[in-house]
Order: C-alpha cells, then structure tokens, then sequence
C-alpha cells in the first residue's frame, strides 16, 4: 500500500506558530465555492472533498495522509491556511511512488538496511512488525523528528516538505553526496529517525508520554506499576525516544536565531 503525507507547516517571522484555525483541503475561499481538497491530474477524479480538515502535528505544523495512492499518478493538493485573520490558498503536487520521496527521511527498504548495523536488541519492535506498520511509523517518526524542535539554520530548499537538509551556516551544508556534491539529508538524521519509528510501533508509548505531560509521577493498572522521572528528561520534551533524541540534539538551534 502507497501512503502520500502532505504537510505544511505555518510560520511567522521564521518562527513555527500555529494558524488561526486548523486548516483544511480546499481550492477556493469560502467553502461553498471548494470543489476539491485533493485530485488526482492524469484524470482530474477528485480523491478528498473540498472542506477536509488537516491534523495538527506540532506547533505549527499540519498534515494529512493519503492512502491507497496509485504510483506514478500525481496528486495536487489544494489547501487554505487562516493566519492573522487572513486566508491564504496553495497548491501542491505530488507524485505517488512505491518509495518515499519527499515525506519521511528514509523508505522500509532503506530502513531495514540500516536496521543491520544497529544492534538487533534496540529494535525489537522494528524487527517484527509488517511492512505496512513499518512505512506508517516511518511516518509519523518523520513527523515527530521535524516537530521535536528548532534546528540551526535553514532549509536547503525553502520549498522541501521536510526539514532536512540544512545549511546550518550561510554557504554551508551538513552533508553532501561525494559523488554529486548535492545536500543529502545527514545519516544521523536517517539512524534517529528508525530508532523513532522502533518507539511508534511500542503501542503503549502515547499513554505514558502522556502521563508524563500531566505531571504523573507513578501509575498502577493491576498488578503493573510504572513510576516516572519529574524531572530532568529532556527528551520529554521534543517526544523523542532516547536514542533519536540524543542523535538529533547536535542540529538543534542552542544559540542565535534561525537563519
């Protein structure tokens, strides 16, 4: 099965900042007027009514999944952002593909590759779930990963639906591909980002993160008892596992502002 997230993300003098409302999938102003969220152009079939809401992500950042998208075919996503009491309408085209391209920082194929040089013990979930639940978490640690936090420096290409690559200094790239000499997204970014999808497929890590976020010390269910740090976790608060956390603390902006 093909996925296509499509993201956006809303920011106010280069700074993340939610928009008024959450935005939806639409081509037009008012809503009456919307007569599509999302087509497909070889045919023009409409795929998602006009109207749709968008999830939030973070702050400022909002996506939505499609499934079931057929490679090769180009989808155009139309979307109407609200932001200081004004609306803004965008467009954006996307090819489906049997591989990612532009919505997470590394496909299931290239993941499992990379799943061999890392010890077996810290991806047990990884290692034996489906291939679908393995393409869904990539995902979503995708989107985690570029939510987590405020990275130095700036796009390499203002338009990229993620946030790798980076200049993290004017004329100055993380990583490059030797043989071409393109920006590349860093393989400390693509290591962080499978120890991340590893935690999503943990299906009980959303309750206890957000027991944590309550300012919950110590939880028991029957005969299981779980007891919390207070304080001092600062993977706690970008929603990072440990080990994607630690790799992805060396992008994070610390001093300055963001170019």
């Amino acid at each position: 099965m093909s996925i296509i997230v499509f993201t956006r993300t809303v920011e106010i003098e280069k700074v993340a900042a939610n928009a008024d409302e959450i935005p939806v999938l639409i081509d037009a102003i008012e809503d009456e007027d919307g007569t599509y969220g999302v087509k497909r152009l070889d045919t023009s079939a409409v795929v998602v009514s006009a109207g749709v809401a968008m999830t939030q992500i973070g702050v400022g950042r909002y996506s939505y999944e499609l499934s079931d998208v057929t490679p090769g075919v180009r989808y155009r996503f139309a979307y109407r952002i609200l932001v200081g009491g004004e609306k803004y309408l965008g467009t954006y085209d996307i090819t489906a593909t049997d591989e990612p391209t532009d919505d997470r920082y590394l496909s299931v194929s290239e993941a499992n590759v990379l799943a061999l040089t890392i010890s077996a013990a810290s991806l047990g979930r990884w290692q034996t779930a489906s291939t679908v639940d393995k393409e869904r978490a990539l995902l979503q640690a995708t989107m985690e990963i570029d939510a987590a936090m405020r990275y130095q420096g700036r796009k390499v290409d203002p338009e990229q639906t993620l946030e790798f690559p980076r200049y993290p200094h004017p004329g100055e790239v993380w990583n490059t591909d030797p043989a071409t000499g393109i920006a590349i997204v860093p393989k400390q970014v693509k290591i962080a980002t499978l120890h991340q999808a590893n935690d999503v497929l943990d299906a009980g890590r959303h309750e206890r993160i957000n027991k944590q976020y309550q300012g919950i010390v110590y939880d028991q269910t029957g005969a299981m008892a779980e007891s919390f740090k207070g304080g001092g976790m600062e993977g706690l608060s970008t929603r990072l596992c440990l080990a994607a956390n630690t790799y992805m603390r060396r992008y994070q902006l610390r001093t300055g502002a963001m170019l």
